[in-house]
């Protein structure tokens, strides 16, 4: 095999391959450390809010409310932060969170945070909040499970989260899988344009005439042969020895 030949295969092999590993590695650009599944707000109280993060992009951060398969967007806590690593939630700046207006939160064990970023969203386990205001959460209430599906909207399904599948979001990880399948798709197709431009695949038909010429010659020999192996004898070129 020339080398000018292998220079488009073993191109074609480097721009597959980094494009697939790529899509499998790439992590998720956020990660929601706190709150955690459990852990508790108490309206007119400061909280911090954590993540970690791979890109510089900022982020939007909102406070949903619901179950894994309906979520409500209740209250937008930072249209715009920077994506440094943490939020200062203060009562004092948000009216919602000092729980004193109409517009508060209800003491409840199904809440969420969701983070928007780079055309991602990550969200984080169930929360609580409890608001003074109205009593507590009542005995009866049975709090939000399950996972909260990244990537989602308005309606969510139950998926793994962002905490448990080391922060690789669902939706890399299907780029992952259909980039993969690409760079695969490519490199066989490639491999067989070259090989049928080389000549180094035949078709059905080319074989089979492939073989019809051999017979053919084959035949052709062996019937010249023959006739000279008569006219040999019919001339009296036949030599015995003494």
């Amino acid at each position: 095999m020339r080398t000018q030949q292998l220079i488009p295969l073993v191109a074609l092999i480097l721009w597959s391959s980094p494009v697939s590993s790529w899509g499998l590695f790439k992590r998720a650009a956020v990660v929601i450390t706190k709150p955690n599944s459990g852990d508790t707000i108490v309206a007119k109280a400061d909280f911090d809010i954590e993540w970690t993060h791979s890109t510089e992009n900022n982020v939007t951060i909102s406070l949903r409310q619901g179950t894994t398969t309906n979520m409500t967007l209740v209250h937008v806590i930072a249209a715009s932060t920077p994506n440094n690593g943490s939020y200062a939630w203060r009562s004092r700046d948000d009216n919602y969170l000092y729980g004193g207006y109409s517009d508060r939160p209800d003491s409840n064990c199904n809440y969420a945070l969701e983070f928007r970023t780079g055309g991602e969203i990550i969200n984080s386990d169930f929360f609580t909040i409890i608001n003074e205001r109205d009593g507590g959460i009542n005995a009866n209430t049975t709090c939000a499970g399950g996972k909260i599906e990244d990537g989602g909207s308005q309606q969510i399904g139950p998926s793994k989260s962002n905490n448990t599948n080391g922060g690789v979001s669902a939706g890399a990880l299907g780029g992952a899988v259909a980039g993969v399948a690409v760079g695969i798709l490519a490199i066989v197709g490639g491999f067989f344009f070259l090989a049928k431009r080389q000549g180094w695949v035949m078709t059905r038909a080319e074989c089979e005439q492939l073989i019809e010429g051999k017979l053919r010659n084959e035949g052709a020999y062996l019937n010249k042969s023959m006739d000279k192996g008569v006219a040999q004898v019919d001339g009296g070129q036949i030599f015995q020895m003494p």
